[in-house]
């Protein structure tokens, strides 16, 4: 693990309560639509599909992202951001993350 990953994962644990959260919360962030799946959050974050689903659950039941019906076709569900907000203090995180790695 990269010194620059550890202090991620540190500050997600201590923000999140969770190591992982706080990527997770990027990559939603940065994804180019409102609507997206759990697979592809495993694809980008390279985890298991276990710790993504549980941490879309806690995302839902804090009302961070909604259920927004199932992928046309599939079985796949669909999640929505449902608080904009809390996806911009992500993305603000990680440009401190990126500065204080730069200084």
């Amino acid at each position: 693990m990269s010194a620059r990953t550890a202090e991620r994962s540190r500050r997600s644990k201590i923000v999140f309560g969770n190591s992982h959260m706080l990527d997770m919360r990027f990559a939603i962030a940065n994804l180019k639509d409102d609507e997206f799946t759990a697979p592809e959050l495993t694809r980008a974050l390279g985890v298991t599909a276990t710790l993504v689903y549980t941490l879309l659950a806690r995302l839902t039941e804090a009302e961070f992202i909604t259920v927004a019906g199932t992928v046309p076709g599939e079985r796949t569900v669909l999640y929505r951001r449902a608080d904009p907000e809390a996806f911009r203090f992500a993305l603000g995180l990680e440009a401190r993350l990126e500065k204080d790695n730069a200084a």
